[in-house]
C-alpha cells in the first residue's frame, strides 16, 4: 500500500485532532450542560473508554489480520457525496430522503444498527462500517442480539469494512455469509506499538464506528458528506427509563444544549462531543450536512459560522 505525503499529511492532521484514549486528551468547551445542584446549567464532558480490556482488543486484532486478506487503502481526492446513516430515530422519518440519495449517485454508508432499516426499506448501503470488540451473540447498547442485524445482507452490493479490533465471532459470521469483507485499523490500544509491522494506517478519532466512519470516508478520497440518524438524543421516553449502570448513577439523564432539553446517554454524549469537534473545526476539510434532527442539528444550528468566499471578497 502506497501513501502519498498529501495523504500521510491528512492523516496526521486527524490525529492531532484526538490522540488515542488512552493518553486522556483535553477536552475542548462544550454546549452540552446538565443541571448541577443549585438549579444551573452546569457543562458536562465525558471521557469514553473502550468496552473492553486491552488484551481482548490485542487478540481481536491479531485474530483479524489472520482472517482478512483484503485492506483498505487511501484513495485520490474525488467529487463523490457520502451519506453516513446511523441508526437514531431520525433515520427511520428519512428514510425516503436515503433512497432520493441513492438514486443521484451518493455512496450510502451504515453501521450495523441502521443496516436492518435500510434493508427493509429497500435500500441497499455501498458500505457497512463495523467497531465492535463483543461477542455476535451478545446484545447490543440499543437491547438487540447483535447477530440478528445481519440477518438481511446483499453480499454482493455491501462492503463490510470491518475493523481490526472487531470480535472475531462477527468477522467469522460475515466471512461464512460469503460477505465482503474488507479491513481497516483503528487507532486504539497502542496498535502501532504492539502491530507495527502489520499496521501501517490506523483511523483515529471518535467513540462509535459512526464517526469512526468520517475518518475512513475522509481517506477514500470524499470530502463532501452528509450525516443522518446522528440524533445522540431520543425522542419518546425508553421503556428502561429508570434504568441504572452497575455504579449506581442513572442510565438515561436530561442535557440541555442551546436552551433545548434532551433525554440521552453517557454513550451518547461521547457522540455529541464528536460531533461538536466535527461542527467547530476551525480548520474544516470536509464540507458537513447534518440532515434529521436531533442534537446535532442544533449544534449545527448555533455554531460559530466562518466567512464564505464571497463574504471574504467584500471586505477587500
Amino acid at each position: 500500500m502506497q501513501v502519498t505525503p498529501q495523504q500521510l499529511q491528512m492523516l496526521q492532521k486527524m490525529q492531532q485532532q484526538q490522540q488515542p484514549q488512552q493518553q486522556m486528551p483535553q477536552m475542548p468547551p462544550t454546549a452540552v450542560n446538565i443541571l448541577g445542584a443549585d438549579g444551573r446549567p452546569t457543562p458536562l464532558m465525558v471521557q469514553a473508554r473502550d468496552c473492553v480490556d486491552q488484551s481482548a482488543l490485542h487478540q481481536n486484532i491479531a485474530e483479524n489480520i489472520k482472517l482478512m486478506d483484503k485492506m483498505f487503502e487511501p484513495c485520490a481526492p474525488h467529487r463523490g457525496r457520502v451519506l453516513i446513516v446511523s441508526a437514531g430515530p431520525s433515520t427511520e422519518k428519512n428514510l425516503a430522503l436515503v433512497k432520493a440519495e441513492q438514486e443521484k449517485g451518493t455512496t450510502i454508508v451504515c453501521i450495523k444498527h441502521s443496516l436492518p432499516m435500510l434493508m427493509a426499506a429497500g435500500i441497499v448501503p455501498d458500505a457497512c462500517v463495523i467497531l465492535d470488540p463483543r461477542d455476535l451473540n451478545g446484545t447490543s447498547t440499543h437491547n438487540i442480539v447483535r447477530k440478528d442485524l445481519f440477518k438481511n445482507l446483499d453480499t454482493e452490493k455491501t462492503i463490510f469494512y470491518v475493523a481490526s479490533m472487531t470480535n472475531t465471532s462477527v468477522t467469522k459470521y460475515l466471512i461464512e455469509r460469503g460477505a465482503k469483507v474488507v479491513r481497516w485499523d483503528a487507532t486504539v490500544a497502542d496498535i502501532h506499538t504492539f502491530f507495527k509491522y502489520q499496521v501501517q494506517l490506523s483511523i483515529p478519532g471518535g467513540s462509535c464506528s459512526a464517526i469512526r466512519a468520517v475518518g475512513l470516508f475522509k481517506l477514500f478520497g470524499f470530502f463532501d458528506f452528509a450525516i443522518l440518524g446522528f440524533d445522540c438524543c431520543f425522542d419518546s421516553t425508553p421503556k428502561d427509563v429508570t434504568a441504572m449502570l452497575p455504579d449506581g448513577r442513572p442510565k438515561y439523564f436530561k442535557t440541555i444544549i442551546h436552551g433545548q432539553e434532551f433525554l440521552t446517554t453517557g454513550e451518547l454524549v461521547a457522540l455529541t462531543q464528536d460531533i461538536e469537534r466535527l461542527i467547530n473545526n476551525p480548520h474544516p476539510d470536509i464540507m458537513l450536512e447534518i440532515l434529521g434532527g436531533g442534537i446535532p442539528k442544533v449544534l449545527y444550528d448555533n455554531r460559530k459560522k466562518q466567512k464564505t468566499y464571497e463574504e471574504m471578497l467584500k471586505g477587500f
